[in-house]
């Protein structure tokens, strides 16, 4: 879907911007914006490009894990986004760096779940910063709950891309099922009709 993860994208960038605008360093932020907006617009064009070409079967491979580097390079750019905040790992920050895991597994799920590689190349990187501090806090202690959480929270967002991929796929193939058997009885309704005129051909000849 080009035009809503160019407009997620785009869009959450923007919002996390001007949350940070006031209280990060502007040169930082402005660096990370464009580094992200780059990134976007490469994963759009590849998208385009993939629409433009309508590779076959042979092809999965390659543009899956085409997919799976783009996702990856702005997962990476979205967890980096944790050295933006003031202060990052104080107390203050928990609830917003909840919000981002929440926010960026949304994302992960509507746009990359249709394949589980693509979708944990983005997830990861994306909310393991984030994730980390939530553990840790403002010193270095473990905190075995908000750990526990996490890693919970990533493995069943993991487990769900996985069995929306597996309908999805079922659906596909029962669709693909379901139009063979159709053409198939056309092409038998065809044959019969063409049978029943020779046969009426032949019949006249006698």
């Amino acid at each position: 879907p080009r035009k809503p993860m160019l407009a997620g994208n785009l869009g959450g960038a923007a919002l996390l911007a001007a949350v940070l605008w006031e209280s990060a360093v502007r040169a930082d932020l402005i660096l990370w914006a464009v580094l992200i907006t780059g990134v976007t617009l490469l994963r759009h064009a590849l998208v385009k490009r993939f629409n433009a070409v309508r590779p076959g079967l042979g092809a999965v491979a390659f543009w899956s894990w085409a997919y799976a580097a783009g996702a990856f390079a702005g997962g990476v750019l979205w967890g980096s986004s944790v050295g933006l905040f003031l202060g990052p790992g104080t107390e203050a920050n928990i609830q917003t760096y909840v919000l981002v895991i929440a926010g960026l597994s949304a994302a992960g799920l509507s746009g990359y779940a249709v394949c589980p590689l693509v979708f944990a190349a983005f997830l990861v990187p994306a909310t393991l910063p984030f994730g980390v501090l939530l553990t840790l806090g403002e010193g270095t202690s473990l905190k075995p709950v908000a750990a526990a959480l996490y890693f919970v929270w990533l493995a069943a967002m993991i487990g769900v891309a996985l069995w929306r991929s597996r309908c999805i796929a079922e659906s596909i193939g029962r669709t693909g099922a379901e139009t063979e058997r159709l053409v198939r009885a056309e092409l038998e309704r065809e044959n019969a009709r063409r049978g029943g005129e020779e046969r009426a051909r032949g019949v006249a000849q006698l």
